[in-house]
This record gives structure tokens, sequence and C-alpha cells, in this order.
């Protein structure tokens, strides 16, 4: 394995989600009877490896998300709190609808407005409008009554759930700046849990491989068991050197200074350009038609034309 950038760190650990779902989908095909017990712990074996090497993944990457190498993915950290945040609205409406009903009164008092869809691709004040008309309505009295009663002995675990993947996103909106020792070892961090989560994530995919073998069909591929994270450079900003720009001039009226970029010398003046004097163009003769007419009327005779 090549070693890791921080970039690449990043994506392994956001890559672990996804991967760990999928090593639970090849569980669950192989789960039915008593056939294939060694092919099941070789699964378990790698999904174990996997959530092992994790633990700390979501420590790291909240403390990682202000490093300057990853500038470029900040929107995608964020985005991905808000749709953990979506997800844990829809179990806690799925919950209900489920053990309830979907004609309770408690959906309409929580949900009014069902928009998860739009929910997962709307703006910062949009989400955060709805997110705190939530909290609101879960605070009132009447859902505070109704969601004690013992038929809704499932809510208060998603709801707590609800509420800290909530406030985890509300956290990834706030700026957060890492001194040089904080950066460092910020740093450090990602890239030892990125190198441990990817060696367990090849082990794992080794694992599946052989005990999906004895499914019918291609169970591996067609699970994304063998998709890997996607590798992307990084954007280098290059700053040109000090000696390559002039003094700075300062705008007087508006307070502020430009730096202004240096103009090379011309290194050989041009020479004057000689006037030429160009000839006095011909005039066109001028041709009419025999049987032709003046403006004022009068035929004019084909004698008169120039020869």
């Amino acid at each position: 394995m090549e070693p890791l950038t921080p970039l690449g760190a990043y994506d392994v650990l956001r890559f672990a989600g996804p991967f760990l779902e999928r090593l639970e989908q090849a569980r669950e095909a192989l789960a039915s009877g008593e056939a294939h017990p060694d092919e099941r712990q070789w699964l378990e074996a790698g999904r174990d490896r996997v959530t092992a090497a994790n633990a700390r993944g979501a420590e790291v990457l909240g403390a990682a998300r202000a490093l300057p190498e990853l500038e470029g993915v900040r929107g995608d950290y964020i985005g991905d709190h808000q749709l953990r945040w979506v997800d844990a609205l829809e179990r806690l409406h799925a919950g209900i609808t489920f053990h309830i009903g979907g004609r309770s009164p408690v959906v309409e008092a929580l949900f009014p407005n069902l928009k998860f869809v739009p929910l997962r691709r709307a703006s910062r004040e949009v989400a955060l409008a709805y997110g705190n008309d939530v909290e609101r309505r879960l605070r009132s009295a009447y859902l505070t009554r109704m969601l004690a009663r013992p038929e809704f002995a499932f809510a208060p675990a998603v709801i707590d759930t609800l509420k800290a993947t909530y406030a985890g996103w509300q956290a990834c909106l706030e700026p957060a700046v890492l001194s040089g020792e904080e950066a460092d070892s910020a740093r450090r961090a990602l890239l030892e849990v990125g190198g441990k989560l990817e060696l367990a994530m090849v082990q794992a995919r080794f694992l599946a491989q052989a005990a999906l073998s004895v499914v019918e069909g291609e169970a591996f591929d067609a699970l994304g068991l063998g998709a890997r994270p996607r590798k992307r450079s990084a954007v280098v900003w290059e700053l040109p050197p000090p000696e390559a720009l002039n003094e700075v001039e300062v705008n007087e009226e508006a307070g502020e200074a430009i730096e202004v970029a240096p103009v090379e010398p011309v290194a050989e003046p041009m020479a004057p350009v000689e006037a030429v004097a160009l000839p006095e163009p011909e005039p066109e003769p001028v041709v009419v038609k025999a049987g032709a007419r003046w403006p004022g009327g009068k035929r004019k005779s084909p004698s008169a034309e120039p020869r």
C-alpha cells in the first residue's frame, strides 16, 4: 500500500461507514440456516477488525477537519453530518409509523411538514430552521406527555440519537482554528488511524471474498465490497517569492494596501517609424448607361460617358 496523505486518510475514514454496512449485508446473506459457519465467522472477523480500527474515526476527523490540507473537503464533512441527522429524523418517523401508525396525532404534532428528501440538500439556514423547530416541538407539553407512554418505549433512544446528531452537525458549522502543535497532533492521529483502517479494510475485503465464494452468483461484486475510497490529489497553492512583488501602494481613499505586480522594463526602445508618402488614389470613372436620366429628369447622351 502506498503511504497515505492527510487527504487520503480522510477519504479512508469517510469510507469506513459504507464499507461496514456492506459487510453487514454480506453477513446477512450467510445468516440463514446453519450452513457455512466458518464463512460467517470470517465475515464477522473482518467486520470486527474494521470496527476496532475505526473506533477513533469520528474523533480524529473532528480534530483534523481544520487542517489546511482538508480545506477543500470541509463541505463534505459538514454534509455527512447533515445526512446523519436527517437519517435520525427518518428513523424516528419510521418508528412512530411502525409501532403506532401513520395516522397517529404524534406524527402530525412532530412532523407537520415531511421534508426529509429536500432536507438532505437544504441550505444551512433552512436546515437549522427545521431542526430548531423539531427540538421546540419535542419540548412541548403534549409530546413530552405522549412520548412518555409505554407504547413509545422505543422513542427515547432514537430521540437521543437525533439530538446527538443534530448537535454534532451544529458543531461542524462553527469555525475551527488549530495552533501549530494542535495541527501536527491532529495530522499524526489522522495518518495513524487512516493507515490502520486501510489495512483492516484490505484484510476484511479478502475475508469477505473468501466467505462469499460459497454463495451463488457474484455476491462479492454485487454488494460493492471490492470498491475502494476514491483517490484525489490535493491542490497545492504556491505563493510567489517576496522579491517578485514591488513595494506596496496605499490607496489613501479606501485605506487599503494593494500589491502591484512588477513591470519588466523593455530591453531596447523601438525605433521611430518613418512616414511614407502614399500616392493619391485616382478617381473611379463614372459610367452612365445609354438612356439613363440625371436627377433632374433629363436624359444623358451616351457621348458624355468618359472613355
